[in-house]
């Protein structure tokens, strides 16, 4: 995808998660995917949240990576050391142990 080619190392780790629950491989995901995404990330409340930022539109049933990706840092901005709330979410993720996030 031509959008995703400038990306840094981290970001495309992000997209590599993000990919990984894209099983229609529509290059967005539905809210069951964005739910299970969210879940890996160890979000918790925050990834309802977010999901419910993205999907606020009656006619927007998916998100792509760059939304997602830009309403989790706007997201993440709000809370207070969002650094180390990165940091503790991407090293608790077992299934991609080396995200790596720009931190």
């Amino acid at each position: 995808m031509m959008e995703h080619r400038a990306l840094d190392p981290y970001e495309q780790q992000l997209l590599k998660v993000f990919d990984s629950y894209d099983y229609d491989n529509k290059g967005s995901l539905d809210r069951d995917g964005l739910t299970q995404l969210c879940q890996n990330l160890q979000l918790e409340e925050r990834g309802n949240e977010l999901i419910k930022c993205l999907l606020s539109d009656s006619k927007h049933n998916r998100a792509t990576f760059t939304e997602f990706k830009d309403a989790l840092l706007a997201l993440l901005g709000n809370i207070q050391n969002s650094r180390i709330v990165l940091k503790s979410m991407v090293h608790q993720n077992e299934k991609f142990p080396e995200i790596r996030l720009w931190l």
